[in-house]
């Protein structure tokens, strides 16, 4: 974590400054940091077990009424800004970041809901950058257990699934993560 941690801020220090940044981080829970406070910096949780779509984001993130298309250009400061205006508060978040204390039993998987955390990532580009090009970076240590795109089980009793078994059609979660996902990634084209 600390070497992503550097590799992150030595890589924002490189970006332009009017570059419009975002935070989210996730573990068993997906956490969107709204980086324009920098007395006492918040985040909005969503559950990792649930699939989310742009509207349950819009609405949660306070980014616009209910049935309304388009975000409030007031509220997306708060989550999506220059990099210039925000330096100090994202700065001082990725700095504060830990690990996940979400516990984790013995013989089980880390909870870890990327495919969520995507989602929400999607959303929220949806929501206040729709018609400009866009990037989502993803930095992983294992795979989603959690949630929709789950690729394997949370009890390690179940083996990690290799190429053989989707060649032969054994396994249990790839054609749901992968409908999952190829969904997400539409979403993104679109």
């Amino acid at each position: 974590l600390q070497a992503l941690k550097d590799s992150l801020l030595m890589a924002l220090n490189l970006i332009p400054e009017n570059a419009r940044v975002a935070l989210i981080t996730f573990g068993a829970t997906v956490q969107v940091h709204e980086i324009a406070s920098q007395e006492m910096p918040k985040c909005f949780v969503f559950r990792g077990s649930k699939d989310v779509t742009t509207q349950v984001v819009q609405d949660f993130l306070g980014l616009g009424p209910r049935g309304m298309k388009g975000a409030n250009p007031d509220q997306i400061g708060r989550f999506v800004q220059p990099y210039s205006e925000c330096e100090f508060s994202l700065t001082s978040i990725l700095e504060g970041l830990e690990h996940d204390p979400w516990p984790v039993k013995v013989e089980h998987r880390v909870l870890r809901c990327s495919g969520v955390a995507l989602a929400v990532a999607v959303g929220l580009l949806e929501c206040t950058n729709a018609t400009n090009p866009g990037r989502i970076m993803l930095f992983l240590v294992g795979p989603c257990t959690e949630g929709p795109g789950q690729v394997v089980a949370v009890d390690k009793e179940e083996p990690m699934r290799g190429h053989s078994d989707i060649d032969q059609d054994n396994a249990k979660c790839y054609k749901k993560a992968t409908q999952y996902f190829n969904g997400l990634a539409q979403r993104c084209v679109t």
